[in-house]
C-alpha cells in the first residue's frame, strides 16, 4: 500500500494553529485540495492528521471534528 499522511493545520487548511471548531469556517490552501485528489488518483492513499486543539480547549466536540 502506498501511503501518504499529510498534517491538516497549515499544510491542508489555511488555519495553521488549528482553532477552526466550524465547518463553514474552513479554508483548504490554494492547491491542496487538487494535491490530495491527484494523490488518490495515482494508487496513493491519503491521511490527514491533527492536533487535535480545538477538542483539546473543549470548542467543539468529535462529530463537528470530523467535519472539518
Amino acid at each position: 500500500m502506498k501511503l501518504v499522511i499529510i498534517d491538516r493545520d497549515g499544510v491542508v487548511s489555511r488555519d495553521p494553529d488549528g482553532r477552526t471548531v466550524r465547518a463553514d469556517d474552513w479554508r483548504a490552501v490554494p492547491g491542496a485540495l487538487d494535491a490530495i485528489a491527484r494523490l488518490n488518483h495515482a494508487g496513493y492513499q491519503v491521511v490527514m492528521m491533527a492536533d487535535c486543539g480545538p477538542l483539546a480547549r473543549g470548542a467543539c466536540d468529535m462529530t463537528t471534528l470530523a467535519v472539518l
